[in-house]
C-alpha cells in the first residue's frame, strides 16, 4: 500500500493548481502540496465499518447467512457449478461483480439465466469451492462499501484498477482524475481485505484462508 501511496503521490505532484472532486471529497494541488477534504468518505468509511461488523457479529459470519442478507436488499446472488473459469474470462474475480453492459452483460446473464440482456445489476457470482466465511466477508464488505455510495466502484475506474494490479501497468500515463478515482479503489478494496485479515487472525484455523485472501483476493497488500 505504501508503494502504490508513493506511485500515486509522484503522480500527482506533477499537476499544479488543479483540484477533483467526487460525490464525497474534494482533492486540491497546489504547487507541491495537496490538501484532501474528506469528511464524508470518512463518514461513510466509519459506518461501513459499523454495519457490517455489526452484521457479522449477527450472523456470526455464516457465509449463507451473509449472503441471504444480500438477497433481502434484492441483490442478486449466484452459485456456480459448472462454467467455473467464466469470471476470470470476463475479467472478475470470485464475489461481489458490478454492474456490468454489452458482451460481459450477455455472457453473464445467459450463463447465469439463460437469457440475454444488454445490462446486468450489481450481484454476487461464487464458485462453490469459494464459499468461505473469510473471502465472502471481504466481498460482502466491498459490496456493502459499494451500496453506501463510497467512491471508487464506477465501471471505468475500475476498469483501470484491474489493469492497475496488472504487471508493468504505468499509472504515469493516467490523468489526474483516473489517478484520484483509482486511489479510491485502491482504499475500497484494501478496507475489505483488512476487514478480513483482523477478523481471520481473531479465529482458530484463520491462517490458511488469511493467505488465500493475501495471495489471490484482490488487491494484495
Amino acid at each position: 500500500m505504501e508503494m502504490r501511496e508513493r506511485m500515486l503521490a509522484k503522480k500527482l505532484s506533477k499537476t499544479f493548481g488543479s483540484s477533483f472532486e467526487n460525490m464525497t471529497s474534494k482533492t486540491i494541488l497546489s504547487g507541491t502540496e495537496t490538501l484532501t477534504l474528506s469528511a464524508e468518505t470518512d463518514r461513510l468509511r466509519e459506518q461501513v465499518l459499523n454495519n457490517v461488523t455489526e452484521i457479522m457479529i449477527s450472523t456470526k459470519n455464516n457465509p449463507q447467512k451473509m449472503l441471504d442478507y444480500v438477497k433481502s436488499t434484492g441483490t442478486k446472488v449466484y452459485v456456480i457449478k459448472n462454467n467455473s473459469k467464466l469470471l476470470k474470462k470476463l475479467g472478475e474475480e470470485d464475489g461481489f461483480v458490478l454492474p456490468a453492459e454489452g458482451l460481459k452483460a450477455a455472457a453473464l446473464s445467459w450463463t447465469l439465466e439463460h437469457k440475454v440482456t444488454l445490462k446486468t445489476p450489481a450481484m454476487f457470482v461464487f464458485r462453490e469451492e469459494m464459499l468461505d466465511e473469510y473471502y465472502v466477508l471481504q466481498q460482502f464488505y466491498k459490496w456493502f462499501s459499494y451500496k453506501t455510495g463510497l467512491p471508487g466502484f464506477d465501471t471505468k475506474t475500475q476498469n483501470i484498477f484491474k489493469k492497475y494490479m496488472t504487471k508493468g501497468y504505468d499509472v504515469t500515463k493516467l490523468t489526474l482524475e483516473e489517478t484520484l478515482k483509482l486511489q479510491e479503489a485502491v482504499a475500497r478494496d484494501t478496507e475489505a481485505t483488512n476487514f478480513a485479515i483482523e477478523f481471520a487472525k481473531l479465529r482458530d484455523g484463520g491462517r490458511k484462508v488469511l493467505n488465500k485472501i493475501q495471495k489471490d483476493g484482490g488487491a494484495n497488500i
